[in-house]
């Protein structure tokens, strides 16, 4: 089971498709653990925020870098 889902979807509909998304893990920890039912919990990000866990924004922040750095040296070699 993966421990983590992202659903996208109309604000008229969020609320619904959240309900929905949690019956569905919540049957499928049914099926894998025999009936035991594990508890999901729930981050909203709305648009135009950004979805960011602290663990992995050091990550995130390297990763950026590097293709910042990549990008500005495609823009050297095609100057010259």
């Amino acid at each position: 089971m993966h421990d983590a889902l992202l659903i996208q979807a109309p604000l008229e509909r969020l609320d619904e498709d959240i309900f929905r998304m949690r019956a569905h893990m919540e049957q499928a920890s049914r099926i894998v653990l025999g009936g035991f039912t594990v508890r999901t919990d729930v981050v909203i990000v709305k648009h135009p925020d950004p979805y960011m866990d602290e663990r992995g924004a050091e990550f995130w922040d390297t990763v950026m870098s590097l293709l910042d750095e990549e990008e500005r040296q495609n823009r050297q070699q095609i100057k010259s």
